[in-house]
C-alpha cells in the first residue's frame, strides 16, 4: 500500500526525488486567483510574493525543520549525513551551527521545539535534546527495542510521538521536556493489529493519529482530547502521507497518497468522514493555521507553489485552492516536503531542485 510513497520520501540524503504523477496532477488544479488582489496569481505582474531562501541547495534536501523565536533548525546535508542545525531566522551560511547527526533511519525527519529546549531524533530509539542556544546538547531518553516513528510533535513543554514496539503494534507516547522520567503511552491510542506507517498532528489540547493497521482499509483517523482522555474517529483513511497530515480548529486534514497522485481531504469535528471522494491535487506536505490550510499546488501559469484553502470547503468538496506565491522558477518550490506555518511565514522544505531547499513565504 505504501510502496509508491515509501520510495519518494526514502531517497537518499542530498539527492533529488523523481517527478511524480502527483506533481502533474497538482499542474491540473484550475485557474485560480489571488486572494488579495483578485488577479491571476503568477501573471508575471511582479505583484505576487516571491519566496526566500534560508537554506540554498547545497546541502541537500530539507525534510524536517523547526522555527524558534530567534532561529530555524533544519535538518540538512552535511558531508553525506542528516545533521540538525541552527541558523538565524534570516537563513543559513555556508558553516551553519551544527547541533548533531540525525540517524538515515529517520529519513532526515524528527525534531521538534518544547517550551525552551529543541529535541531531535539521533536514531529512531534515540532522543537528543539542547538548549534553544544549541548549548547543553544531551540524550534525553533511548528505547532498548521497538522503534521511534517520526515525526515528533510538542504542546507546551511535552513531546509526542508514535512508538513502535517488538509487537509492531503502534502506540502514541508521550515524553515530558524536562527531567529523567521516560515516556508513557496515550491509553487507547494503540492500534490492535500489526501496522508499520503512521501519521502524527497536535494542537489546541488535542492528539490526532493514524496507524496503517494490517488487513484494515481504510484505516481510522482518531482523536486524543489531552484534558478528557476521551478518543474520536474523525474519519477513515486508506493512505495518509505522514507529513501531510494536520490538526485545524474545526478539523482534520491530510493528504491522501494513491498509487501515483496525491490529494487533499479534510473531515470537520463532529462529522465522520470517509476517504471515498477525492479533493485537490498535491504533494506530499500540508499545514495549518486556524482553520487554514497550505499545501501544494500550481499558479495560472503553472508553478508550483503552496496554495490555502480553508477546511470547510475542503471538506465539503468546494475548495478554489488560492496561491500564496510566485517562486522565480518553476523548480524553487516543487516537491514540498514538509510545510509549517507561523503568525508570520509559510515555510516550505523542498527536494531542493530549484535555488534553494528551505524557503519562506512572508504571509
Amino acid at each position: 500500500m505504501k510502496l509508491a510513497f515509501t520510495f519518494l520520501v526514502l531517497a537518499a540524503c542530498g539527492s533529488s526525488s523523481p517527478t511524480t504523477a502527483a506533481d502533474a496532477a497538482a499542474g491540473d488544479a484550475g485557474h485560480v486567483a489571488d486572494a488579495s488582489t483578485g488577479t491571476d496569481a503568477g501573471s508575471g505582474s511582479g505583484s505576487a510574493v516571491v519566496p526566500e531562501i534560508l537554506v540554498g541547495n547545497t546541502f541537500g534536501s530539507v525534510r524536517d525543520f523547526e522555527i524558534g523565536p530567534d532561529a530555524i533548525y533544519p535538518i540538512i546535508n552535511i558531508a553525506g549525513h542528516y545533521t540538525l542545525v541552527r541558523c538565524p531566522l534570516s537563513g543559513c551560511s555556508a558553516t551553519p551551527q551544527v547541533l548533531g547527526q540525525v540517524g538515515t533511519s529517520t529519513s532526515g525527519r524528527g525534531v521538534a521545539i518544547a517550551g525552551s529546549t529543541i529535541f531531535w531524533l539521533a536514531d529512531d530509539h534515540t532522543i537528543m535534546r539542547a538548549a534553544l542556544d544549541g548549548t547543553g546538547v544531551a540524550q534525553r531518553y533511548q528505547f532498548v527495542t521497538g522503534q521511534i516513528a517520526f515525526p515528533l510533535r510538542a504542546i507546551g513543554t511535552q513531546l509526542y510521538f508514535n512508538y513502535i514496539p517488538t509487537t509492531f503494534k503502534p502506540v502514541v507516547m508521550t515524553l515530558a521536556g524536562s527531567g529523567t522520567a521516560g515516556p508513557t503511552p496515550l491509553a487507547g491510542t494503540d492500534a490492535q493489529v500489526m501496522g508499520f506507517d503512521e501519521a502524527l498532528a497536535v494542537a489546541d489540547g488535542k492528539v490526532a493519529y493514524w496507524h496503517d493497521e494490517q488487513g484494515l482499509d481504510p484505516h481510522p483517523i482518531e482523536v486524543f482530547d489531552l484534558a478528557t482522555s476521551a478518543i474520536t474517529t474523525v474519519a477513515s483513511s486508506v493512505d495518509v502521507s505522514g507529513p501531510g497530515f494536520a490538526l485545524a480548529t474545526s478539523g482534520v486534514a491530510w493528504v491522501e497518497s494513491q498509487t501515483s497522485t496525491s490529494d487533499v481531504r479534510a473531515c470537520l469535528f463532529g462529522a465522520t468522514c470517509n476517504a471515498t471522494t477525492v479533493g485537490a491535487p498535491t504533494f506530499v506536505a500540508l499545514a495549518t493555521s486556524g482553520d487554514h490550510v497550505f499545501f501544494t499546488g500550481r499558479t495560472a501559469d503553472n508553478y508550483a507553489t503552496v496554495v490555502t484553502c480553508d477546511i470547510q470547503s475542503l471538506a465539503a468538496r468546494t475548495c478554489m485552492p488560492v496561491p500564496l506565491a510566485h517562486p522565480a522558477s518553476q523548480l524553487d518550490l516543487l516537491n514540498l516536503r514538509v510545510l509549517k506555518v507561523t503568525a508570520d511565514a509559510i515555510y516550505a522544505g523542498t527536494d531542493a531542485r530549484g535555488g534553494g531547499a528551505l524557503w519562506r513565504i512572508a504571509r
